[in-house]
């Protein structure tokens, strides 16, 4: 629970998370959700058991879990900002 407060305060402070355009990321491969929001905001979540590769950006804002360098493991959920 030590981390709640800090992922809370990530929703506060990057404005994509207030108002702004909302679209869905096609492309890929596994049960993977994907969606990007103006500006420079994305959210990935693996729901699949292998990992999948992170599309291109620029940091890792919150992540459920530790990363595998460049692949987001299965039952893990990352914010990306591009």
């Amino acid at each position: 629970m030590k981390e709640l407060p800090c992922a809370c305060s990530h929703g506060r402070d990057h404005e994509a998370l207030g108002d702004g355009t909302l679209g869905w990321d096609g492309g890929h491969e596994g049960d993977v959700l994907s969606f990007t929001r103006s500006p420079g905001f994305r959210c990935v979540v693996d729901f699949d058991v292998r990992p999948v590769k992170l599309p291109a950006h620029e940091a890792v804002l919150l992540s459920s879990g530790p990363l595998e360098g460049a692949l987001l493991p299965g039952d893990t959920a990352v914010r990306l900002t591009q």
